[in-house]
């Protein structure tokens, strides 16, 4: 949970390439994976891994 926390906050600060080294290894110690995990680097994959210009730390659900 404490390597999530930290993979999120990197992702709300913009800090998107920490978000996604954290998120990662969040997946691979899981076994069953992690959905909450693998819906932030879906979202952070779809801009190439770095944080619009306007981030503001947040994204409408369902937004790409």
């Amino acid at each position: 949970m404490d390597l999530y926390k930290k993979g999120f906050d990197a992702y709300i600060g913009g800090d998107w390439p920490t978000a996604k080294e954290h998120l990662e290894q969040v997946i691979k110690l899981r076994v069953e994976g992690d959905n909450p995990s693998n819906a932030l680097l879906g979202y952070m994959k779809n801009h190439k891994f770095k944080a619009p210009d306007d981030w503001k730390g947040y994204h409408k659900f369902g937004e790409k």
